[in-house]
């Protein structure tokens, strides 16, 4: 598992200031689908774009993403406003900066591995 995690929920806030929660493992390219995509992104922010990232919560695998995706859509609208700054759960700049920092250590790690072949030897 990467500093981040493998699996993030998110909150998006809608054009009418309405929030959609939901799972990825990348977010930057989960948000390009939500707002340019008509066939990938959800039929709920179609009509409602521009969308952003509000917040998102890095999980280390999907099944534990579900989870918290499935309690974070039960909440009521002002319980999710206010989760920004409890426990994981990042601002959608803060959040994408760190995929974006994990995603080239992780880069860098294969590339280091592929150069010097014998660090994987046992």
């Amino acid at each position: 598992m990467t500093a981040t995690g493998s699996w993030w929920v998110y909150i998006l806030r809608c054009a009418d200031d309405t929030f959609y929660v939901g799972l990825a493992r990348h977010l930057a390219a989960r948000l390009r689908e939500h707002n340019v995509d008509d066939r990938r992104g959800a039929r709920y922010t179609r009509g409602r774009r521009p969308v952003s990232l509000y917040l998102a919560h890095p999980c280390a695998d999907r099944r534990t993403a579900a989870q918290l995706e499935w309690q974070t859509k039960k909440l009521p609208r002002q319980r999710k406003a206010a989760l920004m700054g409890v426990g994981s759960w990042l601002n959608g700049q803060g959040a994408l900066r760190q995929e974006a920092l994990s995603l080239a250590a992780a880069s860098i790690e294969a590339d280091n591995s592929h150069m010097n072949p014998s660090s994987n030897l046992s």
